[in-house]
């Protein structure tokens, strides 16, 4: 039986992608996604993107994804952006 969202609610894992029925439990779901996310920025800000440049820059800033490191918040932002480098100046 499938639901809207094309997921067969008649399987043996129940929708949860464990066919063992082990519960995950949501802190580290969120976790993973939130790093995942952090990759997936990061790769696009290393492609040029300055939004992306600026998210990246705030996450390395407050530790989101990320471990918390001021450090390479400077040396990120003097790297790929004189837009960032104002940024950073408003974030000090």
């Amino acid at each position: 039986m499938e639901n809207s969202s094309g997921l067969d609610k008649s399987s043996s894992n129940n929708g949860t992608g464990n066919s063992n029925n082990t519960r995950v439990p949501l802190s580290d779901v969120v976790s993973d996604c939130i790093k995942r996310w952090f990759k997936d920025t990061l790769k696009e800000a290393k492609a040029g993107d300055i939004n992306m440049q600026v998210l990246v820059s705030q996450m390395y800033y407050s530790g989101y994804g990320v471990p918390k490191d001021e450090q390479k918040v400077c040396s990120f932002f003097l790297k790929k952006s004189f837009y960032g480098l104002v940024l950073l100046l408003f974030m000090i």
